[in-house]
């Protein structure tokens, strides 16, 4: 546990894999307009695209 803290800190990333939407947006390798409603946690939801972009 303590390699993979390090690790984290070192890189500033909090989550490996697949998952970490704001470090997709960050690289680009994701666009906020391509991701799904249902994948989105339900307060996202219900923003529409302007409110969403402002609050990511």
């Amino acid at each position: 546990m303590a390699d993979r803290l390090s690790y984290n800190a070192s890189s500033g990333k909090t989550v490996q894999g697949r998952g970490e939407l704001l470090d997709a947006l960050k690289e680009g390798s994701v666009k906020l307009e391509e991701v799904k409603k249902a994948d989105l946690p339900a307060e996202y939801q219900k923003l529409d695209a302007a409110e969403l972009e402002a609050k990511v």
